[in-house]
């Protein structure tokens, strides 16, 4: 079976017409173990990106097959260990909006969160327990329990994974347009979630005033990426599934200048100068709130 897989919309299926939107840049006979880590390098390199002229939902024309994805993940390093504390400051205002929607804590889960660091955020919002879901070998080797309600399970979620247990609230975040096949990743989340339990989501807004500036350069087109949400498209998308309550919100994220340089569509030799006037100036590590084309999912099972 090939590692490279024909695609369709998730939504409409094989059969809905598409157009070009974006034509590919990258060469099928190369080796894809870059794809899989996470926060590496952007490199303006993509499959062909379509529309469907049906929901319009963006997505690759191409992609990895299910077993080269879970693979490369299984497979990926972690190394954005020193972004954590950013990250955190980033995500947990929204998990904290998010929990209250629910009713019950007595399971908080993340799917696709590295070495599990968000996990002693939820324990300290008051869930009895929380699990990690989370593929790479390396993340799992060096995740540590902040206290014994934290777990976690090294493996790619399936509808399989709480092992019959029913979650309070489920997080996942970038994680739902680098699924081989988004709408059933859902439908998965769905089925782990209690009667009242919520979902939170974040992913790349192909919508964002920034994306559309950027256009092809942006780094949400990425050869990883399945999907490219707007509001409208991935409104459409939780609702098919059967989710209630849907709020689609902008994203902000704290992250330290050289990190927003890293994720820059700026030659490699114009980023080196840059970094390197900003360890002069010591603002190198001076963390800038920027919405920068992410958009937030709240979402509950039952109304």
């Amino acid at each position: 079976m090939s590692a490279i897989v024909k695609k369709f919309c998730f939504n409409c299926g094989d059969g809905a017409k598409k157009e070009t939107f974006y034509k590919s840049k990258i060469k099928l006979d190369q080796n894809f173990d870059f794809a899989f880590s996470a926060r590496r390098q952007p490199d303006q390199r993509h499959f062909e990106v379509v529309r469907c002229m049906q929901c319009d939902l963006l997505f690759s024309d191409l992609g990895f097959s299910e077993s080269l994805t879970q693979y490369g993940y299984h497979e990926s390093e972690y190394y954005y260990k020193d972004l954590e504390p950013s990250i955190t400051d980033s995500y947990l205002p929204y998990i904290k909006k998010a929990t209250e929607r629910v009713r019950f804590k007595n399971l908080f889960v993340e799917i696709g969160g590295g070495r599990g660091f968000l996990l002693k955020e939820g324990v300290s919002l008051g869930f009895k327990k929380a699990i990690e879901i989370e593929p790479s070998e390396n993340a799992f080797k060096i995740f540590s329990a902040a206290s014994h309600a934290e777990k976690f399970f090294h493996e790619s979620f399936t509808r399989e994974s709480l092992r019959g247990e029913k979650a309070d609230l489920i997080c996942f975040f970038q994680v739902l347009d680098h699924m081989s096949n988004p709408k059933k990743f859902l439908e998965d989340v769905y089925f782990n979630l209690n009667a009242q339990g919520v979902i939170l989501c974040v992913v790349h807004d192909a919508s964002a005033i920034l994306n559309k500036i950027l256009g092809r350069r942006s780094p949400i087109y990425d050869v990883a990426h399945t999907c490219f949400f707007t509001r409208e498209t991935i409104k459409k998308f939780f609702t098919s599934v059967g989710y209630k309550k849907i709020e689609v919100f902008p994203v902000s994220n704290s992250y330290p200048l050289f990190y927003w340089l890293h994720l820059s569509p700026l030659p490699c030799g114009v980023k080196k100068i840059v970094q390197m006037i900003l360890k002069m100036l010591k603002l190198d590590h001076f963390k800038l709130s920027l919405r920068a084309g992410n958009l937030g999912v709240i979402a509950s099972k039952n109304d």
